[in-house]
């Protein structure tokens, strides 16, 4: 589960989880890479479950997928999930704050998104900014049914709108990108048990007020999250798991009609 967000134009910090997944040892880890001279800074550490569980004052087992963006105020966000009891489906989102660039963070702080226990979402794809300076962050919903959502946070960090993007199409992980202030595209893993799996896709033009109904797209994708930007020429990059036997194969493509053919690169 890796993140990455720039600095400035030659330094990037990157997160990922480091350890075995789901193990309560595992930790969010980050580094900076120079573009420059392609090199690696030191390790450092972005949340632990035993820091989280300190600042949220609950019992916190292990962390998990990890997001990181840079907030309109210049600071960067880290959203990570967390989880006190059962499997991934028990998760909660927290949110650090780091006002240097990652080289200190503050407190963990819980996401309240569900009067309902405030359990079971997660995040695994890049946040991005509205024009009015709140936060649009991916997420998705893995208890009984799964969905994909969309959470708008204030300038404060705070929720204050769940969306649903596919309805209850089985879509999880959503990557949105954006190609203008009204138009965005939503590109979700397909997490049905049926054969051959594409990526799910659905398609804002009003500013994400409203979503498209969610079908599949040309783009196979059986059994990993997929993620892209929208290129300034108007094309799309993704990645994708293009196998329908291999997990671990991932293959990079584009498209310039919004997603109804794409090109291996």
């Amino acid at each position: 589960s890796a993140s990455l967000v720039d600095l400035d134009a030659d330094h990037a910090r990157i997160f990922w989880i480091s350890g075995n997944e789901g193990s309560s040892d595992a930790v969010v880890a980050t580094a900076v890479f120079d573009r420059d001279r392609a090199t690696w800074g030191p390790v450092g550490v972005a949340a632990t479950p035993q820091q989280t569980a300190r600042d949220v004052w609950r019992s916190v087992r292990k962390v998990g997928n990890a997001v990181a963006g840079r907030a309109p105020d210049g600071s960067l966000r880290l959203y990570y999930v967390s989880v006190s009891i059962g499997g991934w489906a028990g998760s909660t989102i927290n949110q650090r704050t780091s006002n240097d660039d990652g080289q200190t963070w503050g407190p963990a702080r819980r996401l309240a998104i569900s009067p309902f226990m405030n359990l079971s979402t997660l995040v695994r794809n890049a946040p991005f900014a509205y024009a009015d300076g709140s936060i649009g962050l991916p997420a998705y919903h893995e208890f009984l049914a799964k969905r994909s959502e969309l959470l708008r946070l204030g300038s404060d960090g705070r929720v204050d709108d769940v969306q649903r993007i596919a309805g209850d199409r089985m879509a999880i992980q959503p990557a949105v990108l954006v190609r203008s202030p009204d138009r965005a595209i939503a590109l979700m893993r397909n997490a049905r048990d049926v054969k051959p799996r594409h990526v799910i896709q659905a398609d804002t033009r009003d500013g994400a007020a409203q979503w498209s109904a969610a079908r599949d797209n040309a783009l196979l994708n059986p059994g990993s999250p997929v993620t892209g930007v929208a290129l300034p020429d108007g094309g799309l990059l993704v990645v994708a798991n293009d196998s329908q036997n291999d997990r671990r194969r991932i293959g990079l493509y584009a498209s310039y009609d919004d997603g109804a053919s794409w090109l291996p690169l």
